[in-house]
């Protein structure tokens, strides 16, 4: 995939226009062709679809697949407006490329949008990648779509790839319950890294690396919060603390902050990761104080779908995940 985009010679900027260094490409990543355009009606149904699929795989640290955008756009003032109205954070073709008409041509691209995953020849590796992510409407359904893309493009897995019981690189966590240095509990950092021979994160502080044990961190996660009613709507929340004595977390919503727990009014957002507990299930018992990362919810069955390790993934009560502490 990427040897394809580097003998291609393709001009590729980012999405803030700047020019984008097609070496930082890898074997690992799986490169998608999105030939679109705003005055596209279909276009402009499919790109929130798409990004949406993007945004859930980075939500579960899934960071290999790269989209460049070909535009059909009739001037690079409609291109700009399109991406940033409606594109997800992902690469495009230079608008002035003369590549453009050459790609379209390899690509048999007949009409828009079109998505084109590729393999490490250039071939296109997936037949119909636009049916797929319209079909993927559950976080679990995009990550097996997209394992399918990796397994077709013959991606090579990335070293980088994250566990689903591991907090990604990057993820923001707030220190808590540490004895030997307890000037350090309430303060707020950035994972760097996880080392697995001693089981503890790396953690940033302000410049300063920690190593900490999972248990000793607290996820600052996005929820979606509601109130008492029925038809009181869902507001999108970021939990803050956690108080030991009540179990209840606080939640910092856009004009106020409100301590409340898992339950119907509180659903965890794709990504975060959790700890199993209390399964009663012989086949599922095994589970018990594993972590695994939330892929979904079912509001009829009032189940979250749960990423464990081996790929398995487990439906369960809001009682049987635990936010904090992990194991």
């Amino acid at each position: 995939m990427a040897a394809f985009v580097k003998s291609y010679g393709l001009q590729l900027v980012d999405r803030s226009g700047k020019e984008f260094d097609v070496q930082q490409l890898t074997a690992a990543d799986v490169i998608a062709f999105y030939f679109s355009a705003h005055w596209c009606p279909p276009c402009r149904s499919f790109t929130p679809l798409l990004k949406k699929f993007y945004e859930t795989l980075h939500a579960h640290g899934e960071r290999s697949l790269k989209i460049i955008f070909v535009s059909s756009d009739q001037s690079e003032h409609d291109m700009w407006k399109y991406v940033y109205d409606s594109h997800g954070d992902w690469l495009a073709l230079k608008f002035s490329s003369e590549l453009k008409d050459r790609l379209s041509r390899q690509f048999q691209v007949s009409g828009i949008p079109q998505l084109i995953v590729i393999d490490g020849v250039g071939r296109q590796a997936v037949r119909d990648a636009r049916a797929e992510v319209m079909a993927a409407t559950s976080s679990t359904q995009v990550l097996t779509t997209y394992l399918g893309w990796k397994s077709s493009a013959g991606a090579s897995s990335a070293p980088q790839e994250v566990s689903s019981g591991l907090l990604a690189p990057g993820s923001r966590v707030k220190i808590r319950g540490l004895q030997s240095k307890p000037e350090n509990n309430g303060l707020e950092g950035v994972v760097q890294s996880f080392d697995n021979s001693q089981r503890r994160y790396v953690v940033n502080i302000a410049d300063r690396p920690l190593s900490l044990k999972p248990s000793n961190l607290l996820q600052i996660v996005q929820l979606r919060v509601r109130g008492p009613e029925p038809e009181d709507p869902w507001q999108e929340a970021e939990l803050k603390d956690l108080d030991e004595a009540s179990g209840e977390f606080l939640c910092a919503l856009p004009d106020r902050e409100v301590r409340l727990r898992l339950g119907p009014r509180v659903h965890v957002n794709a990504g975060a990761v959790v700890a199993v507990h209390g399964l009663q299930n012989e086949s599922a018992k095994q589970w018990n104080e594993q972590n695994g990362k939330v892929s979904d919810f079912d509001e009829a069955t009032q189940r979250y779908s749960i990423l464990m390790s081996g790929g398995t993934c487990l439906k369960i009560k809001v009682d049987n995940l635990r936010l904090c502490p992990l194991t």
